[in-house]
């Protein structure tokens, strides 16, 4: 564990510390695991993009938590890799890390489409904060990207169940959107989230029935269908 704190070593010494640090979870019985500092110093390494990738990666691996303050600090940096690696970090974290919420809805408003993809991940893993992500991810329905309004309807599904949510007003703007996507393999995300919503897409139905007839996703509409319960027996 010294290798990550020793500038003296090698980079791929302490990179190779950091591998091995994945491997095993801390030690519950210590208030201290002596790796956890080692890893916090690792992910500050203002050298090494990929020491610091390593340690993001095991302070998510072994659930360290007193690392996620510093992965929100890291947000910041310009290395994308390096961001991406401690969005994913935090994600895995899920509501503990709720205080990444607002720089990660900063991301979300990047310019490249895989950034505001990432984040608006980790945004559904996290799922906290309802009040101020759910306006946004509701308008990025509309973003240009379809990759990034996939994600964001799946996030959408994600926050409501988290929090149950009432959907309502949210689900016919998701229907409008999916009904604006040409081809049917790309209204699948839609269909899922309906799905995962569940009841609370009783009032989808109706728009989903149809969609057993199209052969891109007719499997994702009958679970999306049977996922929603009782309102849905007519199909």
């Amino acid at each position: 564990a010294q290798s990550l704190v020793g500038e003296e070593q090698p980079a791929t010494v302490r990179g190779a510390a950091a591998v091995v640090m994945r491997s095993y979870s801390p030690d519950k019985d210590s208030e201290n695991p002596p790796q956890v500092p080692a890893l916090l110093a690792g992910l500050g390494d203002g050298k090494h993009v990929e020491i610091r990738r390593l340690c993001a990666r095991s302070i998510a691996y072994n659930e360290i938590a007193e690392g996620i303050p510093a992965l929100i600090k890291t947000l910041e940096v310009e290395n994308e890799s390096l961001r991406d690696t401690v969005i994913d970090a935090l994600a895995d974290f899920e509501d503990a890390a709720t205080d990444a919420i607002p720089g990660l809805l900063k991301i979300a408003k990047n310019p490249k489409a895989t950034n505001r993809t990432d984040a608006i991940f980790a945004i559904g893993r996290i799922g906290t904060q309802h009040e101020i992500t759910m306006p946004a991810l509701t308008a990025l329905l509309s973003d240009e990207s379809e990759y990034v309004r996939n994600q964001a309807v799946t996030a959408i599904a994600d926050v409501v169940v988290t929090n149950d949510l009432d959907a309502s007003s949210v689900i016919p703007k998701i229907v409008a959107r999916m009904q604006k996507e040409e081809e049917g393999y790309e209204k699948r995300s839609y269909i899922s989230a309906l799905g995962e919503m569940g009841p609370k897409s009783a009032g989808t139905v109706n728009y989903l029935i149809p969609l057993l007839d199209d052969e891109y996703v007719n499997d994702d509409a009958a679970m999306a269908l049977g996922a929603i319960g009782p309102d849905a027996k007519a199909a």
